[in-house]
This record gives structure tokens, sequence and C-alpha cells, in this order.
């Protein structure tokens, strides 16, 4: 008999869990094999609109991460914290690289358009643009 009690596991960030759960569900999906081919073309019309916000969010969310994961940059002795999503998930350094300066303007400059993006209600695309003509507005004009 063992006196060692078990060991609580740490709770993990709601964000890791989120993260988690969605690519659970997924996951799922894909191990049954749905086809969308025979989806209902309202249920196509559903699904498509759906992803396209949830593409947004999960979008906007990365963005945000990469806007405050500088300390990741410099434990990991990379350049920022784009250059090393780069190198760790194998994509476009320069996509990267722009989703960490538009998260970065997001939380500082425009919490508004932050929170539309999170929420889905625009596109990671037009938060870009939205922002970038929010610049382009003389100072004081806000």
């Amino acid at each position: 008999m063992s006196n060692s009690s078990p060991v609580a596991e740490a709770p993990q960030h709601p964000l890791v869990v989120a993260v988690a759960s969605a690519c659970g569900v997924l996951d799922e999906v894909a191990s049954v094999g749905v086809d969308p081919l025979f989806l209902p073309p309202g249920d196509k019309a559903v699904v498509l609109r759906e992803l396209t916000g949830l593409v947004a969010r999960a979008t906007a969310l990365r963005a945000e991460v990469l806007a405050v994961a500088e300390d990741l940059a410099e434990q990991t002795a990379d350049r920022s914290a784009g250059t090393w999503l780069a190198v760790e998930a194998r994509v476009d350094r320069r996509e990267a690289v722009a989703d960490q300066r538009l998260g970065t303007t997001l939380r500082v400059r425009w919490p508004g358009v932050r929170e539309a993006v999170r929420g889905g209600r625009i596109t990671w695309q037009q938060a870009g643009i939205i922002t970038g003509a929010l610049d382009q507005l003389p100072t004081g004009l806000l």
C-alpha cells in the first residue's frame, strides 16, 4: 500500500482549454468522415457563415496572443513572437509578423475593432482595413 497521495494537476489556463476543446471537436468530426457534400443547401450556408466567423475569431485570438508573447520570443531567443511562430508552425513569416503587429494595434489602439473581430462580427481582413483607415484619420479627430 502506498502512502503517496495523488498529485493534483495545476489548472490549465482557460485559453488552453478552449483551444484544445475546439481542436478536439474538429478532430471528432474528421475522424468519422463527415462529408459536407451531403449537407442540405441551408445547412451549407449556416456552416460557411459560422466558419467564416470562427476563422476570424481564431485568427484574432492567435494575433492577440502573439501581441503579448514577447516573453516567449525572449525565452527562445527569437526576434519576435511572430518569427517564432513562423518557424514553429511552419507558416509564412510575413503573415505571422503582420498578425502580431495587427494584434498589438487592436490591443493598444482600437479595442472596439478588437472586440468586433473577437466576436466574429467582422473578418480578420476587415479588421486590418478598418484599423488602417482609422490610423489614417487626422490626429484629434477621434
